[in-house]
């Protein structure tokens, strides 16, 4: 997997095109990297982020880029998006190791009229030291999605007995101390890989789907360019 493919229908914003050539694919992440232009000891990490993710509503420009951070409170998310199957991760922004991930994790509510076909592509700079790796090799089996599939329903039930508040601080608690964390590092969700399917959206050739939930509020997440999903 190379670079260019991640890359393929991408448009980077004017002044950015110059990104593309500095961002490696890394195997062992799963995601397109760099340490050019970045402290010493971090990370850039390029991705893919739905325009339906926790982020500050109102985007400032700095250095020519725009600027999100990521919402990481229960109490800072619209009403609309404090529910189990948005937070079952953590509160955070996701960034997704590829376009059409990001695109299949959009979701029409019901009379809204939104692009279905786009995402923000966005850089994000962490301390790979704080990035908590959630992934296991048994994600891609049977037993492994059954399990998976399993903990997400005891959420759900533990979201309507004990209150969703509740419920998430359980779910943060497990990453470890709040100031430890920049952020959390997923493969993709059974059920998110079977809407993907539903939707017709392919996954990228020699990719796994992954997904990072960032935890960290003040990193903040620079929107480069734009993804446009095209059926082939």
């Amino acid at each position: 997997m190379g670079s260019q493919e991640l890359l393929e229908n991408v448009t980077f914003d004017p002044g950015h095109e110059h990104l593309s050539d500095i961002f490696e694919f890394d195997s062992e992440l799963g995601f397109l990297t760099t340490r050019e232009q970045v402290a010493e000891g971090d990370l850039a990490i390029l991705g893919f982020r739905s325009i339906r993710e926790a982020v500050t509503p109102d985007l400032s420009r700095e250095g020519g880029m725009f600027v999100a951070n990521s919402i990481t409170e229960l109490n800072e998310m619209p009403p609309s998006n404090q529910s189990i199957g948005i937070v079952s991760k953590g509160v955070g922004a996701r960034v997704h190791s590829d376009g059409p991930q990001a695109i299949a994790s959009i979701k029409r509510r019901p009379g809204e009229i939104i692009d279905l076909s786009a995402c923000d592509v966005c850089i994000v700079e962490l301390n790979p030291d704080k990035l908590v790796d959630l992934r296991r090799e048994s994600d891609a089996t049977v037993h492994g999605k059954l399990q998976r599939m399993a903990r997400h329903g005891a959420r759900i039930v533990g979201s309507k007995l004990f209150g969703l508040d509740k419920t998430v601080d359980k779910i943060h608690a497990t990453f470890g101390a709040e100031n430890e964390v920049d952020g959390v590092i997923y493969n993709q969700a059974p059920w998110a890989e079977s809407g993907q399917r539903r939707q017709g959206i392919p996954s990228q050739q020699g990719i796994q789907p992954e997904f990072i939930v960032i935890r960290n509020s003040l990193l903040p997440i620079h929107i480069i360019g734009s993804y446009v999903f095209t059926e082939s």
